[in-house]
């Protein structure tokens, strides 16, 4: 079983992911590439196998082809799909939970002024508080 991974932003992700790959489909006889908004489906054909691997569009998002065809691509490679790393305000946060910030190491919540306004924060191991907005908009770290 694969474990996800995450990525800041998936749409990007998913264009360099095709940018990367797509000549496997230039003057090929073997691998086909069908895109189709309407039904919003993209589909990787290898035709020397007979296989395909398609991903299709949910009817309430917005079609992306990119991410049709790394979704179908990941599928393909029997590869995890990444999930784009989601940001919440401190605000949101629980006593003790553990956010990242950009790229620093790994705090944990101590606690909120009585306005909600200001969060306490310390680095997790150390014994330094520090005092931030609570609308900072962080990543929550699952432990």
């Amino acid at each position: 079983m694969f474990m996800s991974y995450y990525v800041k932003d998936l749409k990007n992700w998913c264009k360099a992911l095709y940018e990367d790959s797509c000549k496997m489909f230039e003057n090929s006889e073997r691998w086909g590439l069908i895109v189709n908004p309407k039904f919003g489906v993209v589909m990787i054909v290898d035709v020397l196998k007979g296989k395909s691997w398609a991903a299709k569009c949910c009817p309430e998002d917005t079609f992306n082809m990119y991410i049709g065809y790394a979704i179908a691509y990941c599928k393909m490679k029997n590869i995890p799909m990444p999930e784009e790393k989601r940001l919440v305000k401190l605000s949101e946060l629980n006593f003790f939970d553990h956010f990242i910030c950009g790229d620093t190491p790994i705090f944990e919540v101590m606690g909120f002024s009585p306005d909600l306004k200001k969060c306490v924060i310390r680095k997790v191991g150390y014994d330094d508080y520090t005092v931030v907005s609570a609308n900072l908009e962080v990543e929550k770290v699952e432990d």
